[in-house]
């Protein structure tokens, strides 16, 4: 007999520079809601990454903190912050909160936390730091991940 896995559902959601090719209103969601043998997963693990690997974004799961930490980062954050996956997550080298502008900060946090109330999904434009010094500016659009009392609420 063999063993099944449960697949996640998850809504992928991205982070894009406003010169991407991909334009306000465009989300990506991927749902799997069957159960797949052990000996296919890897083959899924791998077209995913692929998948992801195309965008030209960064698609991202975050924690509502003060700092915005990351657990999920794709391979689009280098070139869109200039920083690799390894350095977001967990606030290794920078949290992305240290990032965002300054001056967009509060609006930011107001406009994701009013959105999140309201059980919507936010979409906003503000600047972010690239590694390299330079100001870019941004599209996002994320909604809550459902949490369980007493866990930190997540962002995707």
């Amino acid at each position: 007999m063999q063993s099944l896995t449960p697949q996640l559902t998850a809504k992928l959601v991205f982070l894009s520079d406003m010169n991407s090719s991909i334009k306000i209103g465009q989300t990506l969601s991927l749902q799997k809601v069957t159960m797949l043998p052990h000996a296919e997963k890897p083959e899924r693990e791998q077209m995913l990454e692929m998948l992801l690997s195309e965008l030209d974004g960064m698609v991202y799961r975050c924690r509502n903190d003060e700092h915005w930490t990351m657990e999920f980062v794709s391979e689009g954050c280098k070139n869109l912050t200039g920083y690799r996956p390894e350095e977001l997550l967990d606030n290794a080298r920078i949290s992305y909160d240290t990032i965002t502008h300054p001056h967009d900060r509060e609006r930011v946090r107001e406009e994701v936390n009013k959105a999140l109330e309201a059980n919507t999904t936010f979409s906003l434009e503000y600047r972010i730091f690239h590694a390299d010094g330079s100001i870019k500016w941004v599209w996002e659009r994320g909604s809550a991940l459902r949490h369980t009392p007493g866990q930190p609420q997540m962002i995707h």
